[in-house]
């Protein structure tokens, strides 16, 4: 899978502006934080100041620059298997890159120290992925059960990992025949 064919589900999910006072990621427009587009300002990602205005203003093209450098490659999503990019792209949007990485690594049987190297590309590669798949999944839930807000957030987060579960199930296996 390309980021070009994940990215229509992230936009899904996160829609556009949002500012919620009970999410922990504050304001964000297509899914980036107001945290991540500064960051993305600083790498030269995206051009203007650094305000909650110009990110409304955020393009897809420009949250598609984003997505692809600071979550798609920095949590191996390009050297995944089909299906399994995405789990791991839509973790690191919602969840955060470092616990997206630790979720593969503990789901493929590595070590879960945060960080796409080596050896997690080669643990994933190995594991089955259907197996993979499924206990991404469910670490995933696990770590939405565990958060404070879950109350709040939770039906949302629940409904969103078992969509992106199903569309990467389907996309696995659609050329199974």
């Amino acid at each position: 899978m390309h980021l070009e064919d994940a990215i229509p589900h992230i936009f899904d999910v996160e829609g556009t502006w949002s500012d919620h006072p009970d999410d922990p990621g504050g304001a964000t427009m297509l899914g980036v934080t107001f945290a991540t587009f500064k960051r993305a300002v600083d790498a030269d990602l995206v051009d203007g100041p650094k305000t909650r205005d110009r990110l409304r203003e955020l393009t897809r093209k420009e949250a598609m620059r984003i997505y692809r450098a600071l979550y798609w490659r920095e949590a191996g999503c390009h050297r995944l298997p089909d299906g399994v990019d995405l789990v791991v792209f839509d973790a690191a949007v919602n969840q955060g890159v470092t616990r997206a990485v630790r979720f593969l690594q503990r789901a493929a049987g590595a070590k879960a120290d945060g960080i796409f190297g080596p050896q997690t590309h080669q643990a994933a590669m190995n594991a089955d992925r259907d197996r993979l798949l499924r206990d991404l999944t469910v670490y995933r839930g696990l770590h939405y059960t565990s958060l404070g807000k879950f109350g709040v957030f939770g039906k949302g987060w629940l409904r969103r990992l078992l969509d992106t579960y199903r569309l990467a199930v389907l996309h696995t296996h659609s050329g199974d025949g």
